[in-house]
């Protein structure tokens, strides 16, 4: 048996060789992204946990246990709180109207693959099974089915979704994916420019901003657009001071000394070799200044531009 239904806890586990999906319907309306990955004990026991950490809008009647913009979700819906791409976008003209909530209806299991007429099928055999979600929509009347089918010696999970008109009104369908994934973090690689390290990665990235950059015509320095240097010059104690004010600078990963915005002022404007970052501060750098030790980091780089908080 490759699907596991707990119907108490609601949670579903699909099994392959060397790899597991785990999901939970969530306030017994909402279908929610566990785990994917490798194939390991104690994975039926895992359980939702809220992510507060937006403030897209969640619901009420569910005292804000589920948010739609933050959770990962076993597929999305547009209009209802998520503000990314989601997975699902229909409209209906008469109502005038694209926002859709597809609540959770039933779960089933059973033997094989759910077959598309028309489309070409993988070949099951006894081991292959396949899950079934149903979705409904009580405004439009529409019902989505999530099929994920199992093949366990194969380690394969293949899925496909299906949307049915109830008939109650014309839809129009802007977007449908026949899936839909949402990881954790994790170190990611989304670019695809290539490179081992880490620094071999950024190298890469600049290189091609700056094949971009030839492309479509932007040069290569600030002084190629004739910028007179003596007034640049001028300017660069105060254009530092002001970026190290801006707000948005204490948001950063590292925070930065003037010094260091300054330089890399000049580059952009000489066009030297690109910044090179120092190594981050460590505890034992600033063990003789007075800041909250959560916040040393910080206080460290204020330290070094002679910044004394009030």
């Amino acid at each position: 048996m490759s699907i596991y239904l707990d119907r108490k806890r609601n949670v579903f586990t699909l099994r392959t060789a060397h790899t597991a999906y785990v999901m939970q319907i969530v306030c017994d309306r909402f279908p929610a992204h566990l785990y994917y990955g490798k194939n390991k004990s104690g994975l039926s026991e895992l359980s939702y946990k809220e992510r507060y950490i937006n403030f897209c809008p969640g619901y009420e009647q569910f005292e804000n246990h589920f948010l739609p913009g933050s959770a990962f979700t076993e597929y999305s819906f547009h209009g209802q709180g998520d503000y990314r791409n989601t997975a699902l976008k229909v409209r209906i003209p008469e109502l005038g109207t694209s926002t859709t909530e597809f609540f959770y209806k039933s779960a089933r299991k059973f033997k094989g693959v759910h077959k598309i007429p028309g489309m070409p099928q993988c070949r099951e055999d006894d081991e292959t099974e396949t899950l079934e979600l149903t979705l409904c929509d009580k405004l439009c009347g529409a019902t989505l089915k999530l099929y994920y089918t199992v093949f366990p010696s194969c380690d394969v999970i293949t899925r496909h979704a299906e949307l049915i008109n109830g008939k109650k009104y014309d839809i129009r369908i802007e977007r449908i994916g026949s899936l839909q994934l949402d990881l954790p973090e994790g170190k990611y690689d989304y670019l695809g420019l290539g490179g081992v390290t880490d620094e071999e990665k950024v190298e890469n990235l600049i290189k091609a901003i700056n094949d971009l950059k030839e492309r479509i015509g932007i040069k290569k320095t600030i002084k190629d657009y004739n910028i007179d240097e003596k007034d640049f010059l001028a300017r660069l104690d105060e254009m530092t001071e002001q970026a190290f004010d801006d707000q948005c600078t204490g948001a950063n990963p590292r925070y930065p000394l003037m010094s260091e915005i300054k330089q890399m002022y000049l580059n952009a404007y000489y066009g030297k070799e690109h910044f090179k970052e120092k190594a981050m501060p460590t505890q034992k750098d600033i063990e003789d200044v007075k800041s909250d030790a959560h916040d040393f980091k910080q206080t460290y780089r204020k330290a070094q531009n002679g910044i004394v908080d009030a």
